[in-house]
């Protein structure tokens, strides 16, 4: 019996010498020395002390969202891959490799016919900064048209205005930047209401070239600016139509939303403006107004423009937050 318990512990001591002597190989076979810059593109991961010890976070990443770090290493193990960073040549200890990829929180059905800006626009495998995307080349490195029709959506990081768009051309699937491109076709869903159909053309012709402004909009100098906030914005195109929302000095959407006639969902169309509930920012937050085919114009640091812009109501975040007050005003 002694010499089974001698032999149990001297096996025992034996395993422990080489796990110890393995976990080292294999902590020194899978490192490596690295000298890049990386950018956090996540807000909820944390910085370890050690890639093996998790339980001992010294700081969350938080405020160093969309920063660019020093990376000094890359390690892996059982607990994924880590790399060691540095900011502004302070340490900050290891962090996992997912901090500096970005996370797709919402997809959607994105049938639209689309104009990509400029043939030298990158696209992409799949949505930029997202792991295993990869970055294919140009639109004309690619020998590809620059008149694409949507599938799919992806918006990434919490962030509706962050988002890509997929088409497909010679039979291989692309992803390009919401950014990138712009609706094409949208004169197809005009209608006969001649006052609608100005203060839509006059708010079209501000996509992407009048950034949000809270609170703007509402003097001479604003408005020659074609400086705006959503209720404005919607209080300015109905009035180049000749329809009067109320005094330009105190247009908010808790007047709009009282003007006009009241409208059911079922029966909404082009022209109707409508109001979103958004969390944090109250009941009738925001205003826009209707185009068709799920499509709507706005102002809005949400847009895909950060401001006058055109979205769709296809996506998830936008259709929770509409509230299905509709009203016709013209």
């Amino acid at each position: 019996m002694k010499k089974i318990l001698k032999f149990m512990l001297l096996a025992f001591s034996l395993i422990l010498v080489f796990s110890s002597f393995g976990g080292n190989l294999e902590a020194s076979a899978k490192t490596t020395n690295l000298n890049q810059t990386k950018q956090i593109l996540s807000k909820h991961y944390r910085f370890y002390r050690s890639p093996t010890k998790l339980t001992k976070a010294s700081r969350t990443s938080t405020a160093y969202y969309l920063k660019r770090v020093h990376v000094s290493k890359e390690t892996h193990n059982k607990h994924g891959y880590f790399y060691k960073v540095d900011y502004q040549g302070k340490q900050f200890g290891w962090i996992k490799r997912g901090a500096f990829y970005t996370k797709i929180y919402e997809t959607c059905n994105y049938r639209y016919k689309l104009t990509i800006n400029s043939t030298n626009t990158k696209l992409y495998s799949a949505p930029a900064s997202v792991l295993g995307d990869k970055r294919l080349g140009t639109v004309k490195s690619l020998k590809l048209s620059k008149y694409i029709t949507g599938i799919k959506r992806d918006d990434l990081n919490n962030n509706k205005s962050w988002g890509y768009i997929s088409f497909k051309q010679h039979g291989k699937t692309y992803w390009v930047k919401a950014q990138a491109v712009k609706f094409r076709d949208l004169n197809a869903l005009k209608g006969n209401n001649k006052k609608v159909e100005k203060a839509i053309a006059t708010g079209l012709k501000l996509v992407g070239k009048s950034p949000y402004n809270w609170g703007g909009g509402r003097n001479s100098y604003d408005i020659a600016r074609r400086s705006f906030d959503c209720s404005s914005f919607i209080h300015y195109i109905y009035a180049k139509a000749g329809v009067r929302l109320g005094n330009t000095a105190t247009a908010t959407t808790y007047s709009e939303v009282k003007l006009g006639k009241k409208i059911s969902y079922k029966n909404m169309k082009r022209g109707d403006i409508f109001f979103f509930t958004a969390p944090g920012e109250g009941v009738n937050c925001h205003v826009a107004i209707y185009l068709g085919n799920h499509l709507f114009l706005h102002d809005s640091p949400a847009s895909d423009t950060g401001g006058v812009g055109v979205s769709s109501l296809l996506q998830k975040e936008w259709k929770s937050y509409f509230n299905y007050r509709i009203r016709r005003v013209a």
